[in-house]
């Protein structure tokens, strides 16, 4: 009687039955998580981004696996598990086997139990899909962290790339290919083609490594989500950022091409996309990317924040201007959205009063987000119509180009003004080639 109440309160107590993973993927079973074994991807392996071994394989394989598994005790006859109730330790030291733990030990730091900071888990990112450096991508790594207008001048900024980088390499390719456009556009580095052994095609490195990157990054956009919305909104700046370090193409004019296809300010545009997809669902905060090593003016006034020099020409001129430059609104075409180019010409006008006017208190930290912001607000129908090279739209990308002058102490920028006024005043009518003639005299481009 006692056994069977016994034996009755421990059938109570087991674990209950549940539906198991036979041919689980590798990673899952390795982290010891169910797989849905979904293929060619299970949704563990998607979601984290990892490889996932059911892409090589096959049916047979993952068979064999099976066979090769031993028999669960739910397999077993019934009468064998109304014996096997207790588990016996044999004694014997010949045939002893100590019992297996239900989970396994991490090894675990005094500073650890100190502070009471769970031990790390390994990136299965970076386990599963290494990062090849060659010679030359190391040299790159190289230039990335220590020139003066890349990781030099921001290493807070830099740190926080590299480190989401390692769990998502196509930043790394990214990263990797803004340094070689910078070396492309430098004339390259003698002491740097020493280490390597050779001056290499620092453009063509530069092309490899983002094309590498904007194909992975086309393939993971559709399953934006909590888990990669960071890494994917960065990755969408430095795409913008690196079709501008290359310097100015033919053809390309960011806000539109010759050849009819969208510029590069599409994908600035895509920035703005996943930055409103990852706020509004996901609650990801993106202004971790955007960490600045502040300078602390000193007492000797060096290292002042608000003593960026202003073009005295347009600090005289702008009013005057921008109020002959308002009548041109009149001559939006029929078939355009007129109250976007009146949106677009207000903030345009308010960006100038806020750097230009007497009582200006801007500092040179806040010239990026404020020119910036010009094109991260311009409604939808006013970049559709800088796509179609419409003309009115062009002449008010020409005075947004003036503000772009200021932050030309950023290398990737350099020339990029002036080639695009070019391209404006190529494609203007010759109605409206006189709305862009103060533009041109700014920065000093020869007319036809």
């Amino acid at each position: 009687m006692a056994s069977r109440l016994v034996n009755s309160y421990t059938a109570s107590q087991s674990r209950k039955s549940h539906k198991k993973s036979r041919l689980g993927c590798g990673n899952c079973k390795r982290r010891r998580i169910k797989c849905d074994e979904k293929k060619p991807e299970c949704s563990n392996c998607l979601r984290h981004s990892v490889y996932c071994d059911y892409k090589n394989a096959t049916g047979d394989e993952r068979g064999a696996e099976l066979c090769r598994q031993p028999s669960d005790a739910c397999d077993s006859a019934p009468e064998q598990q109304a014996d096997d109730s207790y588990t016996f330790i044999s004694s014997n030291q010949t045939h002893f086997k100590p019992p297996k733990r239900r989970h396994a030990r991490r090894n675990v730091t005094p500073m650890q139990v100190e502070l009471q900071i769970p031990a790390p888990e390994p990136c299965a990112a970076v386990a599963n899909k290494p990062f090849n450096f060659s010679a030359t991508d190391m040299v790159l790594f190289h230039h990335l962290i220590s020139s003066k207008d890349l990781g030099g001048s921001n290493r807070m900024a830099i740190s926080q790339f590299t480190r989401l980088g390692f769990s998502f390499h196509y930043l790394l390719h990214l990263l990797l290919a803004i340094s070689s456009f910078h070396l492309a556009r430098h004339g390259g580095d003698d002491h740097l083609s020493q280490i390597a052994g050779h001056s290499g095609d620092y453009l063509a490195e530069g092309e490899r490594h983002y094309s590498l990157a904007v194909g992975v990054v086309a393939a993971q956009i559709p399953s934006l989500g909590k888990e990669n919305g960071l890494a994917l909104y960065a990755a969408a700046l430095l795409i913008f950022l690196c079709s501008v370090a290359r310097g100015p193409q033919p053809l390309e004019y960011l806000a539109f091409r010759d050849d009819g296809q969208a510029g590069s300010l599409a994908l600035f545009m895509g920035v703005r996309t996943v930055l409103e997809t990852c706020t509004a669902s996901f609650a990801i905060d993106a202004s971790l990317m955007h960490a600045a090593d502040h300078k602390e003016p000193s007492s000797d006034g060096e290292g002042k924040l608000n003593s960026w020099a202003r073009n005295p020409t347009v600090l005289n001129e702008y009013s005057s201007e921008l109020s002959q430059l308002s009548q041109i609104l009149l001559t939006v075409p029929s078939n355009c959205d007129a109250a976007s180019y009146h949106q677009a010409f207000e903030h345009l006008q308010c960006i100038y009063q806020s750097l230009y006017s007497p009582d200006s208190k801007l500092n040179e930290l806040d010239l990026w987000p404020t020119i910036f912001g010009w094109l991260y607000t311009l409604p939808s129908p006013f970049l559709t119509a800088l796509q179609c090279r419409e003309s009115v739209s062009l002449v008010l990308f020409s005075f947004f180009l003036v503000l772009l002058k200021e932050l030309d102490s950023a290398w990737f920028l350099r020339d990029w003004p002036e080639h695009i006024l070019i391209g404006i005043l190529h494609n203007l009518e010759s109605s409206h080639q006189p709305f862009i003639r103060w533009p041109m005299e700014v920065l000093k481009c020869p007319s036809y």
